[in-house]
């Protein structure tokens, strides 16, 4: 994956800065940056709190630097001489003129380096933008995700295979080829068709994966084409390192459409759990013994106990061998680790419905396929409704 910057650093400086000769306090400006940096500083180095005394360039901020493109980069190497500005910064108690590091701070958090960080961009966007993002103020993302780049992904430790994600331009080649090629039916193809109206199942993806305990599975459960692999790969982007290289998961799918060893168990039975994991079972026919290997794996961990695991399995109906609770007889080692787990390993299933208004839906798919961008969108969205509906 690659990005494209649609402003760079000197840009975007002069972005922020004209709200400085627009009545706004360039003081008022550090400090909330100084305070983003504090939240920053804890997501890169948790519980390291204290002015860093001893590096030429501290630590954390390398961390940021890593990120940041060559364009920008010796733009960036320039506030090295800023040492004492940047540990001051940090502190509550005192705060200086450190603007050669709040601008590059602010740029960065434009581009995505855990799953909260945009939160800390929205915040610090809104204390300088009357309540705006950066977005919503100049109408374009500092940073976008070229859909055409995906960089190839590390090795898993996890034994199975990265998301078969397509980019744009693989996408429209095919269908240059052949307009009648099923690749407008791949689940891994977001270009095409757009996912609608599915924004609360996505939110309990979210919430499942980032709830508390260190195993839990999720049945994802709906009838034949209704939409379940296809929500789970799009959902999924910013936890697999093959569209996310700043991910902290390792994310992934066990199907046999990609792997003919998917449904082996012997590689789970020695599995290092060495990142946090996510692991998806598309159609668990035939899985059960690698589940239960799973299972066994991460409850039983001798490491990495600090990591998350969360299995999603996709099922038309509850996958037979979660309904005869195999965890609590065949895997659970003791009755200590059963009584841990069994309140929270299996989260509540997610049944997807149809939509109950199909015009609707075929309405924002041939409009956004179509007409993204356009001014007149409202006016071309009746159109379309009333061609459907003749």
């Amino acid at each position: 994956m690659a990005y494209k910057a649609n402003f760079d650093l000197f840009s975007f400086e002069n972005k922020v800065r004209y709200r400085f000769t627009d009545g706004f306090d360039q003081k008022q400006y550090q400090i909330a940056v100084g305070s983003i940096a504090r939240e920053l500083r804890q997501i890169l180095l948790p519980g390291q709190n204290a002015p860093v005394q001893d590096e030429v360039f501290p630590e954390w901020l390398e961390s940021v630097r890593n990120y940041l493109g060559v364009y920008d980069l010796s733009r960036f190497e320039k506030i090295k001489a800023f040492k004492s500005a940047i540990d001051t910064m940090t502190r509550e108690d005192k705060r200086t003129d450190s603007m050669h590091f709040a601008l590059p701070i602010h740029y960065r958090l434009h581009m995505p380096v855990e799953p909260n960080s945009d939160i800390l961009r929205d915040k610090l966007d809104r204390s300088v933008f009357d309540g705006k993002t950066f977005m919503e103020a100049f109408g374009s993302p500092v940073f976008e995700i070229d859909p055409d780049v995906y960089d190839e992904p590390p090795p898993m430790a996890a034994p199975m295979s990265h998301p078969g994600y397509l980019t744009a331009m693989q996408v429209r080649e095919r269908l240059e080829q052949d307009a009648d090629d099923s690749i407008w039916l791949n689940p891994h193809n977001h270009y095409t068709l757009p996912l609608q109206q599915r924004k609360i199942e996505k939110g309990r993806l979210t919430s499942f994966v980032e709830s508390k305990g260190m195993f839990r599975v999720l049945p994802v459960i709906a009838p034949s084409g209704a939409g379940k692999t296809r929500l789970v790969s799009e959902w999924m982007r910013d936890y697999s390192p093959k569209t996310n290289p700043e991910s902290i998961w390792e994310a992934g799918f066990l199907s046999t459409d990609q792997d003919d060893q998917a449904r082996n168990p012997v590689p789970w039975q020695t599995w290092k759990i060495k990142k946090n994991t996510l692991i998806v079972i598309d159609y668990t026919y035939a899985f059960d013994a690698v589940l239960k290997a799973v299972a066994n794996s991460a409850i039983n961990r001798a490491s990495g106990r600090e990591f998350k695991v969360r299995l999603i399995v996709i099922d038309h109906v509850m996958p037979k061998v979660l309904q005869e609770d195999f965890f609590w007889h065949q895997v659970a080692s003791s009755k200590r680790i059963a009584d841990q787990f069994q309140t929270g390993y299996l989260a509540p299933e997610l049944t997807l419905k149809a939509s109950g208004n199909k015009s609707e839906m075929l309405c924002k798919i041939i409009e956004t396929s179509a007409l993204v961008g356009t001014s007149n969108r409202e006016d071309i969205s009746h159109q379309v409704q009333d061609a459907v509906a003749h």
